[in-house]
């Protein structure tokens, strides 16, 4: 069992596992071409963290009024913050 430690916040909004949907397929999508071994456990870490961290970030501007989309606003600052620049 493997647990992601990235806290996102209490917040939960409607169109947020679109996100965390979205971005598995992504990640999913690099981690075979570059892993051989748990290829679908990467990608589901990395999905996971990305969408708390984005809904840490939002959370963090909006408080409760944040959305989704707000979510989404937020992903260039998240994929930098946790994976770094190119």
């Amino acid at each position: 069992v493997v647990e992601c430690s990235i806290t996102g916040s209490n917040r939960r909004c409607g169109g947020q596992g679109d996100l965390l949907s979205g971005s598995m397929a992504v990640f999913l999508h690099w981690a075979n071409m570059w892993l051989t071994q748990n290829p679908t456990l990467v990608a589901a870490y990395a999905a996971s963290g990305l969408t708390r961290w984005c809904n840490r970030l939002a959370y963090s501007r909006l408080k409760r009024s944040m959305t989704t989309s707000d979510m989404i606003q937020q992903i260039h600052q998240a994929f930098e913050e946790l994976f770094g620049k190119e």
